[in-house]
């Protein structure tokens, strides 16, 4: 309904040497997302990126994004500093250096940070206005819970990097699972006056870290009007 991935490989021996999907959609005009990268040497690469290049220009795209799997709903990212270290649990990268996609013409066009800090260190008491009230959402929540989420997002994330205005049906199949699994995931909603969502916060404790004590702020919108 929105658009078409199609998947790249690069064949070497007749066995699969790089892969790569390209996903277009007709909610983001003249650019197209490349994802699911993985290539074995740079010669696969570099052939794998001028396929890519070939088919995007051949349906009309101007500019190749990437790594994005799919669009920035998903995975998406490339990391540029840190080393080998693991990533927290749910932070949405790809298994790919920025230092490959350099390589090959891409030009970084805006960064993330992953920070860490002491929980006396986050100011949680400035963050709650008198005027909502703060709940957080169970797994028996209304479908108009959903769409106030939806609605918020939308209005949050609106102008960032290759933003596509996803559909209600999109945004409950991604966060179907969080919704549904209380024991994990925490989703914080505030409220205004008339009940209407403002704002919400997704997060988790880090399964990545055996200790149990570091928690992970995934995703923090906030309506544009509050």
């Amino acid at each position: 309904e929105y658009g078409a991935w199609e998947n790249v490989v690069v064949l070497g021996q007749g066995e699969p040497r790089a892969h790569a999907c390209i996903a277009w959609d007709v909610r983001l005009s003249g650019v197209a997302h490349i994802g699911f990268f993985e290539a074995e040497g740079e010669e696969a690469a570099q052939v794998l990126f001028d396929e890519s290049s070939k088919r995007a220009r051949a349906r009309g795209i101007g500019a190749l994004r990437g790594p994005i799997d799919f669009n920035t709903w998903q995975d998406f990212r490339a990391v540029s500093a840190g080393g080998d270290e693991r990533p927290f649990f749910l932070e949405p990268f790809t298994h790919t250096k920025s230092s490959v996609w350099r390589a090959h013409g891409f030009v970084p066009r805006t960064s993330y940070v992953t920070v860490i800090a002491p929980a006396e260190d986050v100011p949680f008491a400035g963050l709650v206005r008198s005027d909502v009230t703060i709940e957080r959402v169970t797994p028996t929540h209304s479908p108009e819970i959903v769409a106030g989420l939806h609605k918020v997002a939308l209005d949050a994330f609106h102008g960032t990097w290759s933003f596509v205005p996803i559909s209600l049906a999109e945004f409950a199949y991604i966060y179907a699972r969080p919704l549904a699994d209380e024991e994990r995931f925490y989703i914080i909603v505030a409220k205004d006056a008339s009940g209407e969502i403002v704002g919400f916060f997704v997060g988790a404790p880090d399964l990545f870290d055996v200790s149990g004590k570091t928690f992970i702020f995934k995703s923090v919108a906030v309506a544009s009007r509050s």
